[in-house]
This record gives C-alpha cells, sequence and structure tokens, in this order.
C-alpha cells in the first residue's frame, strides 16, 4: 500500500500542472481576442469613413457636376466590341 502514495502525489502534481499550463493558454487566448476585437472595431471605423467618401463621390448631384464639368456624353448604345 506505500507505494501508492508516491504515485498518487505525482499524479496530482502532473494534475496541478496541466491545469497551469491550460489556464495560461487560456487567459492568453481571451487577451488576442481583445486585441483582435479593438483591431477589428477600427477597421470597421475606416470602413465607414471609407463608405461615407464613397457615397459622397458617387452622390448624383456630384456626378452631374462632374459630367458637366469634364463634357462627358450619354452614350445611348455603345459598341464595346467592334463588328
Amino acid at each position: 500500500m506505500q507505494p501508492a502514495i508516491p504515485i498518487a502525489i505525482c499524479c496530482i502534481m502532473i494534475l496541478a500542472a496541466a491545469n497551469v499550463v491550460a489556464y495560461d493558454r487560456v487567459v492568453g487566448v481571451r487577451s488576442d481576442i481583445k486585441t483582435e476585437q479593438k483591431t477589428l472595431e477600427g477597421a470597421q471605423a475606416k470602413n465607414a469613413a471609407l463608405k461615407k467618401q464613397w457615397y459622397e463621390v458617387v452622390d448624383t448631384d456630384n456626378l452631374k457636376t462632374l459630367v458637366k464639368e469634364y463634357g462627358f456624353v450619354k452614350i445611348t448604345s455603345p459598341g464595346y466590341l467592334p463588328s
């Protein structure tokens, strides 16, 4: 019965060490997730700003101004490929 006690103590120590390693990895993953969430939020804000700029550029009033400024002509039947 005596050899069972050291084996049990070793098993408990191994399990405790494995628990510490697992906890450390979980904390690291949580930190990585928070960092990536902040990066994602920054990208979403930048995307919103870019969309706003794009919608300002392609606004109908702005396009009409560009048409007048550059003298664009509307072609009703474009010939993309020569016949």
